[in-house]
């Protein structure tokens, strides 16, 4: 059976991402197959960037469980030194080839591989290997887009209630 995937952290499993997968669920109506979720062991920004467990606002298996109870299949990829090195070409051949990934849906702000390809140009890759990519605009709340970064924010300002708001 033929996937729509989406890729991401997923760290909160907040608003935004239900926006996400929710289009995901769309999606895969459209093509009749069935939605999967890709994430991550650990947190991206854990390895190329400066964000620690302790920053997140759920621990990865918290998260995976989450996706479960909601129904998804979920694929966790190991985010590693090598992993960091792989091409936004490669990981949606490694997606077709061996998960028969044939659509992806994305958040609007999504980079995929270490040569960060988003938006229109993950929409040309996709086109020249056969896997069409769905862009989802952003999820807004009180003016702003839902993320993780803005509710980790919150949180860290004891904002606790309007993060709240953004996990619904």
């Amino acid at each position: 059976m033929a996937f729509v995937a989406t890729i991401g952290s997923f760290d909160g499993v907040h608003a935004g991402h239900r926006a996400l997968l929710k289009r995901l669920d769309e999606v895969a109506r459209e093509v009749h197959a069935l939605p999967l979720v890709v994430t991550f062991d650990r947190h991206p920004r854990s390895v190329v960037g400066n964000l620690t467990e302790e920053q997140l606002i759920t621990p990865a298996d918290e998260k995976i469980d989450t996706l479960v109870k909601m129904g998804y299949k979920v694929l966790v990829i190991g985010f590693d030194a090598s992993f960091r090195e792989i091409t936004a070409e490669s990981f949606l051949r490694f997606l077709r080839e061996n998960h028969d990934v044939t659509h992806l849906v994305v958040g609007f702000n999504h980079k995929l591989g270490c040569d960060h390809v988003g938006g229109e140009g993950l929409v040309a890759l996709g086109e020249t290997l056969g896997i069409p990519v769905t862009i989802v605009a952003p999820h807004v709340v009180d003016g702003s887009p839902v993320s993780s970064t803005r509710i980790r924010t919150l949180i860290a300002n004891g904002e606790v209630d309007n993060a709240k708001k953004l996990m619904k």
